[in-house]
């Protein structure tokens, strides 16, 4: 039967299911069974694909495109083609999950899943609802689809408001097995563990793992290491968070005698003790990074390595890969080094402390007399090279980060925007400097390396941005469809002393397409820089480690040619994993924020908020409050019938609402589950319009 199929399908014809039972004589139930068994298979085996209209025709390998699905909260699917986003058509019908890997094909500007290859969606955490003794699961992930059954009911004592992660049994027969009972819903824990559960992320390190880290000494000896330059006398400081444990970098900073900068930062070499296809390699690369929370911190390394023997802890002798940089009185870099180390840290110093000193704190000049010329010189430098950035292009964004405090017990008692001073600026600047000279170094000679690339934004996205702009009155020079860094730094500084200047950076940035890391160089546009890797932050990602095993493999020691080609495929693999890796943490991280921003919230119900209106939409617009919460006030809320214009003003007959405007909300709402919080707009007495 399976060729008369094929023939009958031959130059592109198709069939529905009645047509082929009419074009093969069908006219038993026994042969019309056997007929769906053999569509069914030729299906399976990527003979044939059952279109968007519901008819069969044969596989052209042509027009078949892999990809993974991308499920939004909406339940709309879409898929990644040549750097585009296109909505899936018929997803839903063949019960299709998020990050299912597929086959599909395009028909003009929409896509049709020709074949699910695999199902990478596993765990699905949700609450249990009991009513009337009946008991119900409810997916937290919106775009879950509904059906799912659970047939292990009886296997758990379970109670009303319960979290529970499943896992799934049959995709066909929409089958849940409960695996674990994560806690109750209402307790805050429970909610982060919830977010950690539903990516799979592991919370604790295999046996064979801690072990195996534990073999190595916390005694390192320079006599030990003779192909190590010796700094062990440098003065030498970390500078990092209050609560940082695991530092990657440390620097030093001293003047020639020519009276140029003679730059070292030191990057814990992690390499040295993570080999290749060990225990804690192969766990550190299923991880890919760590994940950072307030409160908390899953690492990629175990805490024997990332907090105590990998981490530059001062007065303790560390191994480091250097990178040695001599610039000029005009910060261009005349001479640099690239070699092994073993250091000491002198100093641990925070942020915050380095800020108080520059901003002039007595108490701590005296205490660090030892290195206040050092960090003056460092802000020197620093304050050069960025003047130097700038003039090429690199884009400066204002963060959006914001800093959670809790008290002792765990409980929110406020947010605010993250600090960003002198300090953080200097280490930034460095840390950007020993990663260019790296990436550039392997580019030159043609290494096999891993690069962070960041492509040029796409035309219909700065579109967008050139519109907001141009209506709060800014104008670009040049063509719009050549766009280069310069220009987009140049519109910031116009907007640098406004209220509207987050908003606008914010938004720009968002604008922007995603970093990632790949095997070949395509430059960082946001960087302005041609050339650009992660090689600072070994402990937490895991390319930093793979760049520091190329840079040993390729710099260090002797070249081996004819292993190019095969480490060039390997930093292909290690790259794409760890681009979806740093998307899943920044998601979790995203997540358990805004957990925390709702539980905030719940403490200032009816509570008044000035903010500034960051983007409008057909069904309201979004206000961002001076603490980073954004919110949206809804349309529905609003008085009157409202449309938008092509310049993103919301406008009713009364009254206009445009992003960059100042407006007065009300927290009237906030539903941890679904973390939600509701905002009202508070109209100010005898108000005409706002206008």
């Amino acid at each position: 039967m399976e060729e008369k199929i094929e023939k009958l399908m031959e130059s592109g014809k198709e069939f529905s299911v009645e047509e082929l039972k009419a074009k093969l004589s069908v006219n038993t139930s026994k042969e019309f069974v056997e007929l769906i068994k053999t569509l069914n298979k030729m299906i399976d085996n990527g003979q044939i694909f059952l279109n968007e209209h519901q008819k069969y025709e044969l596989m052209n390998q042509d027009n078949m495109f892999k990809g993974n699905l991308i499920v939004k909260r909406s339940g709309k699917s879409f898929v990644v083609f040549r750097n585009e986003m296109i909505e899936v058509k018929n997803a839903e019908k063949l019960n299709a999950l998020d990050n299912d890997e597929i086959l599909f094909k395009i028909f003009g500007h929409t896509a049709t899943i020709v074949k699910i290859l695999k199902h990478n969606l596993v765990y699905v955490v949700g609450i249990i609802r009991i009513r009337r003794g009946v008991k119900h699961f409810y997916a937290d992930d919106p775009s879950f689809p509904r059906g799912y059954k659970i047939i292990n009911y009886e296997q758990f004592q379970l109670r009303d408001s319960q979290k529970v992660r499943c896992y799934i049994v049959d995709y066909q027969k929409k089958h849940l097995k409960i695996e674990t009972i994560i806690g109750n819903a209402y307790n805050s824990e429970v909610r982060e563990l919830s977010i950690l559960y539903s990516q799979d992320i592991p919370l604790t390190f295999s046996t064979t793992c801690l072990n195996e880290a534990k073999t190595y000494s916390d005694n390192i000896a320079v006599k030990d290491y003779p192909e190590r330059s010796d700094c062990t006398e440098e003065l030498i400081i970390t500078i990092d968070g209050d609560d940082a444990k695991d530092f990657d970098d440390a620097i030093s900073l001293s003047k020639t005698s020519g009276d140029n900068y003679l730059l070292k930062v030191h990057i814990a070499d992690v390499s040295e003790y993570v080999k290749v296809n060990s225990a804690i390699d192969k766990e550190a690369l299923s991880r890919t990074t760590s994940i950072y929370y307030p409160g908390h911190v899953i690492p990629m390394l175990p805490s024997v390595l990332s907090d105590q023997l990998c981490s530059l802890q001062p007065n303790k002798n560390r191994l480091a890969m250097t990178v040695e940089a001599e610039y000029n009185r005009n910060g261009q870099c005349v001479r640099y080094d690239i070699y092994q180390s073993v250091i000491q840290s002198k100093y641990r110093m925070t942020y915050n402390k380095v800020n108080a000193i520059f901003a002039g704190d007595d108490k701590l000049i005296k205490q660090y007399s030892q290195i206040t010329e050092m960090l003056d010189n460092c802000r020197q430098l620093a304050q050069i090279i960025q003047h130097n950035r700038a003039e090429k292009g690199s884009i400066d964004f204002e963060s959006d980060d914001c800093q959670v405090i809790m008290d002792s017990r765990g409980k929110v008692v406020d947010i605010k925007p993250a600090q960003h001073g002198i300090a953080e600026g200097i280490i930034e600047c460095f840390m950007i400097e020993a990663n260019r000279i790296v990436a550039q170094h392997m580019q030159v000679l043609e290494y096999p390396m891993i690069y962070r690339n960041h492509d040029r934004p796409k035309e219909d996205k700065i579109a967008v941005f050139y519109n907001l702009v141009e209506s709060l009155g800014y104008h670009f020079k040049g063509k719009k469809n050549q766009i280069y860094p310069k220009q987009l730094q140049d519109c910031l500084d116009y907007f640098q002393n406004t209220l509207e200047y987050p908003i606008i950076s914010t938004f720009l940035l968002r604008s922007m397409a995603k970093a990632v890391y790949q095997n070949e160089s395509i430059g960082h546009f946001g960087l302005g820089l041609e050339n650009y890797c992660h090689f600072t932050s070994p402990i937490r990602r895991y390319p930093d480690l793979q760049v520091h095993r190329m840079i040993k493999k390729y710099v260090i020691n002797i070249p081996d040619y004819d292993q190019m080609e095969i480490d060039k495929v390997d930093n292909g693999r290690i790259a794409e994993k760890s681009s979806k890796g740093e998307v899943t943490a920044t998601k979790i991280e995203r997540d358990i924020i805004d957990l925390k921003k709702c539980e905030y919230m719940l403490n200032h119900l009816n509570d008044v908020f000035s903010g500034v209106i960051s983007s409008t939409t057909t069904f309201g617009f979004y206000v961002k409050l001076a603490n980073t919460i954004e919110v949206l006030v809804h349309v529905k809320t609003l008085d009157g019938f409202y449309h938008l214009t092509d310049d993103g003003s919301l406008i009713s007959e009364k009254n206009i609402y445009k992003i960059g405007q100042i407006v007065q909300v009300r927290c009237i709402a906030v539903d941890l589950l679904k973390q939600d919080i509701d905002f009202q707009l508070v109209k100010k007495k005898r108000e005409k319009s706002s206008k």
